[in-house]
């Protein structure tokens, strides 16, 4: 692909067939893999971009800038959704956990702090020895850092503070990149020297849903899965902060349908129930039926609105008399008379 230039990350939603990539010149982009056309480019003015996540629970793509802040995004919009200060110095790496309630987030400070994305306050933070330079949510909430060589593991640090490390691992070399595999109590890193495969006890989620990830799918089904992937593909014009956005039910009763279209008709449209009847010598051909129908049509609708009119002409003159606009004329007999309505030398005027 030409179009992408001096590419900085990479990121993959998985729901919406989307490949997003940042490069130097602070440019986010949405590819779509399935068609190959590029569905949004947006300058986000936040420099060099280093750090990319996604949130996995509404597909909404995190930048981490050099000022310590990050930014949400969607490609329907060419603002942020969202923009927090986490730290003091540049963002280092972030990452969310499935659900999408939690942010992970390091800095230069060499502090690792734990975000609620649902009020957006900080709720923990760890002081540590370096800056981790990756971190990574398994499907059971363990959170995996790395600070140069050394792999650090944490049980669940979203809920409460951990004052040590689950499991901890030294390699030869820094590690470059980490991920934990589905369903599986592994997490693999990636070194200069090579891919190293880490057991994490109770890292993968043992109860699998067998129609979204089938890790015992037979041949046949895997060969259908891509296409029922492409089928049920979510368009980019879905992406938000709330994806329930869409499953809201607009609770509309009959009878506020049918307020809103006599306030936009002026009146409440009656179903024609005219059936001409038949008659000979050619006059019933379908051109001659149409042109009754019309007719017939035609004069009950004007009835219909000058019947409407007059009860609204009638209804106004009754409120004019409750606020005393038009009193009543009283005869020697008691009896009340209509109002006489007084000219004025500018009536000529009125159309």
């Amino acid at each position: 692909m030409k179009r992408l230039n001096d590419t900085l990350r990479l990121d993959f939603l998985p729901y919406h067939f989307l490949l997003t990539t940042t490069n130097r010149h602070g440019y986010l982009q949405y590819t779509d893999i399935s068609t190959g056309n590029i569905v949004s480019t947006i300058n986000t003015k936040g420099g060099r971009l280093n750090v990319m996540c996604h949130n996995p629970h509404n597909a909404v793509v995190l930048l981490g800038h050099h000022n310590g802040s990050i930014s949400m995004w969607s490609p329907n919009q060419k603002e942020p959704l969202v923009r927090m200060l986490c730290h003091k110095t540049a963002i280092r790496s972030m990452a969310v956990e499935k659900r999408g309630n939690y942010l992970a987030t390091a800095g230069q400070d060499r502090k690792m702090k734990i975000f609620d994305l649902r009020m957006y306050k900080p709720l923990h933070s760890y002081q540590l020895s370096t800056g981790p330079s990756n971190l990574c949510f398994s499907q059971r909430n363990l959170l995996a850092a790395t600070s140069n060589n050394v792999v650090e593991i944490y049980n669940d640090p979203c809920i409460q503070v951990q004052e040590r490390p689950y499991l901890v691992h030294k390699m030869k070399l820094p590690a470059e990149d980490i991920a934990f595999c589905p369903y599986e109590d592994v997490l693999g890193v990636g070194a200069a020297d090579g891919f190293v495969s880490l057991l994490v006890p109770g890292a993968g989620e043992p109860n699998y849903d067998a129609f979204e990830a089938n890790p015992n799918r037979s041949k046949q089904q895997r060969r259908e899965w891509e296409v029922k992937a492409l089928l049920e593909k979510i368009q980019p014009e879905m992406i938000s902060l709330d994806p329930f956005m869409l499953s809201k039910v607009d609770h509309v009763t009959a009878e506020r349908l049918r307020k809103d279209r006599e306030e936009i008709l002026g009146y409440v449209p009656d179903k024609p129930a005219f059936a001409p009847r038949h008659k000979k010598k050619g006059r019933s051909k379908s051109g001659h039926v149409e042109k009754r129908k019309k007719k017939v049509k035609g004069e009950k609708l004007r009835n219909h609105i000058r019947d409407e009119m007059k009860t609204k002409r009638e209804m106004l003159k009754k409120d004019e008399r409750k606020a005393g606009r038009l009193p009543h004329t009283v005869t020697t007999d008691g009896s009340q008379v209509e109002p006489a309505i007084m000219k004025s030398a500018l009536d000529r005027f009125k159309k």
